[in-house]
């Protein structure tokens, strides 16, 4: 039950929130199982963990799959991650408009939060004409392709 009670916290008010939570090898095997069977929220928790070494292994491209499979399902933070790995490179080559696209997307998706707009606003700065105008078209056939993409 505490396990749980820590997932719930931790999901509930993020894992960016409190940045220095490692969880058990209980909890840790727990959200795998949660994550490995569909939820988006363990998922995304997971692309965490891979990312900043918290519980196990600091791993780029393991961050990349679990914040992958949230993002298919329309997880806004983990959409707001992929866009930060494409910008900066971490474990896949730096792409700004795969970056652009991510982050259009996670906006769509959190409308009243800025920070994905900020990011995109940021990535923008950095970017050709030509490449917004893809990234903008790129988001449009990723959303007709999945559905998903856009939370309920």
């Amino acid at each position: 039950m505490k396990t749980l009670l820590s997932i719930f916290l931790l999901l509930t008010f993020g894992v960016y929130a409190y940045s220095e939570y490692t969880p058990s090898p209980e909890e840790f095997s727990e959200w795998k199982e949660a994550a490995a069977n569909g939820d988006a929220k363990a998922q995304s928790a997971l692309g965490y963990m891979y990312t900043n070494g918290h519980g196990v292994p600091q791993h780029h491209a393991e961050a990349f799959k679990w914040y992958r499979k949230a993002a298919e399902q329309g997880h806004a933070n983990a959409q707001y991650m992929l866009g930060v790995i494409h910008a900066n490179g971490n474990g896949v080559k730096e792409d700004k408009v795969q970056a652009y696209a991510w982050y259009n997307i996670a906006a769509t998706n959190q409308p009243l939060s800025t920070r994905s707009n900020i990011k995109k606003d940021e990535v923008a700065e950095k970017m050709t004409k030509e490449q917004i105008v893809e990234a903008q078209k790129l988001s449009r056939e990723m959303i007709k392709a999945n559905p998903k993409l856009l939370a309920d």
